[in-house]
């Protein structure tokens, strides 16, 4: 008793019967027998079907193979998805190396993670790549949640007003640019993760998607808001599902997804400086890349179940004198003070790999190292 396809194109799912062109008798049929939609079409068995349908085997699964190809998208090929990646693009950073090292940014319908210790600086990278967002194209727009307070208007204006002298505005106009800017970007703030569940997927994000052309959703942190679950063995749970409406969305709205995430440490506590134990072919290769202090292992929270859910993760640490670097191409043996280093651990679409990331001293510009 097998089923007609236990998946179904997400678009068609809530498709009703009458639209999918069948004909008057087993559209009639389908309805008497409460079968009102494609999903509820396709998942029901062989005997269910013939009994509503009041067919033969072999006629049911004629007129079945039918109602499938009319639901499956066509199929693609790579040219058609190479020139869909090209016309959809990338959200930049801000950061011409870190573009560079992405192959053009970060691609939209994907979810990329920033991990890294408190301090190293996840929150004001997340806001200026927000503000490269809305500074980038005028008619872009950014939906931010905050889950722990951390989010600055002031200092995202700072950042905007940054991008605009970047970009060379006028001074005659670069208050009513920067204003317009920041009309662009939603806050939101989140505090438990039943409430970022049932936002992301509520009919006013859904509306806000669609009327304010969002390019970029900022998840600042994930980890937060799973300290708010009161069975730990149910936070794998939520964040599946939490993740599959976010690709949902990010694929539907052509935007890019992007979190953060905290460090959990097995050992005494730790300096916020952090390298690989691995080398960086082998994080390239799938593996977990363990994290170590020189007193200390430590890797990004929520678990091996998460890290399967996101598309990218990059590792964000501080770089001090304290620091132990590795034998890592151009920054083996060095010490970097008052800087960050970003690692590209996981992406399938550029190679892994590192920048450095600085916060001028004028607490206006992030820059390249």
């Amino acid at each position: 008793q097998s089923t007609w396809g236990r998946t179904v194109p997400f678009e068609m799912a809530p498709k009703p019967i009458k639209r999918l062109r069948l004909s008057e008798h087993v559209t009639s049929c389908l309805e008497k027998n409460n079968i009102l939609t494609a999903e509820s079409l396709v998942t029901r068995n062989d005997v269910e079907l013939m009994d509503a349908l009041s067919l033969c085997k072999p006629e049911m699964q004629r007129e079945m193979r039918e109602v499938w190809q009319r639901m499956s998208p066509a199929p693609q090929t790579a040219w058609e998805l190479l020139e869909s990646e090209v016309s959809e693009g990338y959200v930049l950073t801000g950061l011409p190396q870190l573009d560079q090292l992405l192959n053009g940014g970060i691609k939209t319908g994907t979810i990329t993670e920033i991990a890294g210790p408190a301090g190293c600086g996840k929150t004001q990278l997340m806001m200026w790549i927000a503000a490269t967002t809305v500074t980038h194209h005028k008619s872009h727009s950014v939906i931010y949640f905050d889950t722990e307070g951390s989010f600055s208007a002031h200092r995202l204006r700072e950042f905007v007003l940054a991008q605009c002298q970047k970009n060379q505005v006028s001074t005659e106009n670069i208050e009513q640019v920067v204003a317009h800017a920041l009309l662009r970007v939603h806050v939101q703030y989140i505090p438990s993760v039943s409430d970022l569940s049932t936002f992301i997927q509520s009919h006013d994000v859904m509306t806000l998607m669609g009327r304010e052309s969002v390019r970029l959703v900022v998840i600042d942190s994930m980890a937060k808001v799973t300290l708010t679950i009161d069975d730990p063995r149910q936070s794998i749970v939520w964040l599946g599902n939490i993740a599959a409406v976010l690709k949902k969305t990010s694929c539907l709205f052509n935007c890019a997804v992007m979190v953060t995430n905290h460090i959990s440490s097995f050992g005494g506590a730790h300096d916020g400086s952090f390298v690989f134990k691995e080398d960086f072919q082998k994080v390239g290769e799938g593996q977990e890349g363990i994290l170590f202090t020189a007193s200390t292992d430590i890797a990004p929270q929520l678990g091996r179940g998460w890290a399967h859910f996101v598309n990218s993760r990059w590792l964000l640490s501080r770089i001090d004198e304290t620091a132990q670097i590795a034998n890592h191409g151009e920054f083996s043996g060095a010490t970097l003070v008052g800087k960050s280093r970003l690692t590209v651990a996981k992406s399938p679409l550029s190679g892994v790999g590192t920048v450095c990331v600085q916060i001028a001293s004028d607490l206006s510009v992030i820059t390249n190292g």
